[in-house]
């Protein structure tokens, strides 16, 4: 049986109650928002909603697509709840979210000397209920609106969701991988809670130059564990 977006809205606000910063994601719960939409509670920050639909007759830029941008509660949980679940995409695309003016791609000026903190899923997990993609990437946005991240957030520049034939990532990208090495690790450490992952369950911070630089699909090392 296909679980409800409803259901999914429930599981993403299982953190809300500790968090203290006024933009935290319990300021973005379902629950929470007005049903009078012309009340309506800005953001700290601009966000663009991205696609990207794999095609290899085009180049990879031409394959991603600005959807749209909002800066509003209420605006995210519009578009939310008129697109398709990050399960229901096709493999070899991806849903991006990011501060307004940054593209989702390593050449941006903003994401050239950065990062990702990654999180791989199997894909037999993806429509899990427990745990699942759809669960995932919502909490990951709520987060990242919501300024979830304890002073961090000014180092993130967005998030990217991907699916793939093996398996499926989330992926929050930050702006720098050089330096503020405290902040870094505080993202991956809140990020790894806000996904309810187990101790023994790792997320990997990886270069974005180490990535370009990689031979086909040649491991790369990663600056961080959490």
């Amino acid at each position: 049986m296909k679980t409800s977006r409803k259901q999914y809205e429930t599981r993403s606000r299982k953190y809300s109650a500790e968090s203290t910063s006024p933009y935290s994601s319990a300021s973005v719960s379902p629950a929470d928002s007005p049903t009078d939409f012309e009340i309506k509670h800005p953001l700290e920050h601009e966000w663009t909603l991205w696609y990207y639909n794999h095609d290899p007759q085009n180049a990879w830029e031409d394959n991603l697509k600005e959807v749209i941008s909002f800066n509003t509660v209420e605006d995210f949980w519009a578009i939310y709840n008129h697109i398709e679940l990050a399960s229901e995409i096709s493999d070899k695309c991806d849903y991006c979210l990011f501060k307004k003016g940054v593209k989702p791609m390593w050449e941006d000026a903003s994401n050239c000397n950065g990062g990702r903190w990654v999180y791989s899923t199997p894909v037999n997990r993806r429509k899990s209920f427990d745990g699942g993609l759809d669960v995932n990437w919502l909490e990951v946005m709520m987060s990242l609106i919501g300024e979830a991240f304890e002073g961090s957030g000014d180092l993130i520049n967005g998030a990217v969701v991907s699916l793939r034939n093996k398996s499926d990532k989330i992926s929050i990208w930050l702006g720098t991988a050089y330096d503020e090495d405290d902040g870094i690790r505080r993202i991956g450490a809140i990020l790894k809670k806000r996904l309810g992952l187990r101790r023994d369950e790792q997320l990997s911070f990886e270069v974005h130059r180490d990535n370009q630089k990689r031979i086909n699909s040649t491991a790369i090392r990663p600056k961080y564990q959490v």
